[in-house]
């Protein structure tokens, strides 16, 4: 981050103390950002497109707001008196609710230019529509069994605002070490973003209906790598087009991952035989993944990222393969919830997208089955094709379970596909559990991959893959 923008984000920020700040969203982000900000003695009103529910407000009060505020463009705009505006990320640039505070010349600040500010860089930033959890939370991994001071941070990990004392900015020796999962969210509103290791790990369609077009996701995606410089590396996924492409937007140095990859500077993918080569500056090194307990080709590309961007971040050979070793699988992402009756049920309440259920399916491909598999789709549905999951469908050995706000639209839209795929539709996710409960036998598999988001019935895919494991429990 370049000095002007560390000293205009300061200034901005000592103004602060003598009008107030405008929090955007009533969040985890609001609320923890109000909390920091009080804890300089910073006045904070906390605003929101909705109704704020007074359990929520009551939180943000105990967290330090002054105010808190349903955002009203006719009546809220007493909006000179605002410093700046700290947007969450879940506020779209484009709604009223920005526009309002753009319009009267009301500078916005994003959560990751304060954290510069004021602490650090991510030492490591982790983006893609897939596996970014996963892969942040295992570079996180790696790095901390050879240093002292490595934070897991952004979705994942401590909040940002967690990390900064805005009346003490860190000293260098003092610096943490963070990883940093950033979602195109954040990026988009972020200024200046320049990790000294940046990792796209895929992109497919997601989120077009805050992006508009994929050229637009694809931007703010790309923020991540356009401002790096000398010594600071952008790691890629050689097997998807999508990043391929963005490789002249890469301001920095390249490094890549893929299969049977051959570069001076990459993570080679042995789908043969699960190795994963590490070629740099003239030297490889071979990590084994054969002990992993993540499942599927997709997580062996998730592996390889982690690889490329810990070894480029300083982590030894035995940090990295400890690593692979011993990572479990993060909650709803493939989770094994158990075997009930000789029957699996896995977790994968993560998947929000038809592409993230696509590539859940192939893992279980890849791992084989017995029996029947029973996938459990649904949810609030987004604009993205499920084209890729009709074909992965398997007419005999495989069974839709549609549930939610768009479950039947979902089942609708496969079978569309020239897919007639057996398929039955119910309203709710105890009704689908209930259903495959009683019909499934030993060896089957019952996957709840949505492939939708949750806010049809839950608050987010968190409250959704629990609410999964405590039905098939209590069932």
């Amino acid at each position: 981050m370049s000095s002007s923008v560390v000293e205009k984000v300061r200034q901005l920020v000592g103004t602060a103390r003598d009008g107030t700040v405008a929090v955007l969203g009533s969040g985890i982000t609001g609320r923890a950002a109000a909390a920091c900000f009080r804890r300089a003695k910073i006045p904070v009103t906390v605003f929101d497109e909705g109704k704020i529910p007074s359990s929520v407000t009551a939180e943000l009060h105990a967290a330090g707001a002054d105010t808190c505020a349903e955002f009203d463009a006719e009546k809220s705009p007493v909006l000179g008196k605002w410093s700046f505006a700290l947007p969450s990320p879940g506020v779209d640039p484009k709604d009223t609710f920005a526009r309002a505070f753009a319009e009267r010349g009301i500078p916005f600040v994003a959560e990751t230019d304060i954290l510069a500010a004021y602490v650090a860089m991510p030492k490591v930033g982790v983006t893609g529509t897939n596996g970014k959890s996963t892969t942040t939370a295992l570079i996180y991994e790696m790095l901390r069994r050879d240093r002292a001071g490595v934070e897991l941070v952004g979705n994942i990990g401590r909040s940002f605002f967690e990390l900064i004392d805005l009346d003490s900015p860190q000293k260098n020796g003092l610096l943490p070490v963070m990883i940093a999962e950033l979602s195109s969210y954040q990026l988009e509103w972020a200024t200046e973003l320049t990790p000294d290791v940046g990792v796209w790990l895929n992109l497919s369609e997601n989120h077009l209906e805050r992006h508009g077009t994929l050229a637009n996701y694809l931007a703010a995606k790309g923020k991540l790598f356009g401002r790096q410089g000398k010594g600071q590396w952008a790691v890629l996924n050689a097997d998807d087009p999508l990043c391929q492409s963005m490789r002249e937007n890469c301001a920095g140095e390249i490094a890549y991952f893929g299969v049977d990859l051959v570069s001076e500077s990459g993570a080679s993918i042995g789908l043969a035989t699960g190795e994963i080569t590490w070629r740099f500056d003239g030297m490889s090194k071979i990590f084994q993944t054969k002990d992993s307990a993540l499942l599927g080709r997709h997580n062996l590309a998730n592996i390889a990222a982690a690889i490329a961007a810990a070894k480029l971040a300083g982590a030894s050979d035995l940090a990295v393969q400890s690593a692979i070793n011993e990572f479990s699988p993060l909650e709803h992402r493939l989770e094994r919830v158990g075997e009930f009756s000789g029957v699996l049920y896995l977790n994968d309440s993560k998947a929000t997208t038809p592409a993230a259920t696509a590539t859940a399916l192939l893992a279980i491909k890849d791992g084989g089955y017995l029996g029947k598999l029973r996938l459990l789709v649904g949810g609030q549905a987004k604009r993205a094709p499920w084209s890729d999951v009709a074909k992965l469908i398997e007419q005999d050995s495989m069974e839709l379970v549609g549930f939610g706000a768009d479950g039947a639209r979902v089942i609708s839209e496969i079978k569309s596909e020239s897919c007639p795929v057996n398929a039955k539709t119910f309203t709710s996710l105890q009704d689908a559990v209930r259903y495959v409960r009683s019909v499934s036998q030993r060896d089957d598999i019952v996957l709840l991959s949505p492939g939708c988001a949750s806010f049809d019935a839950y608050s987010g895919f968190e409250e959704r893959g629990r609410d999964f494991k405590r039905l098939v429990i209590a069932e």
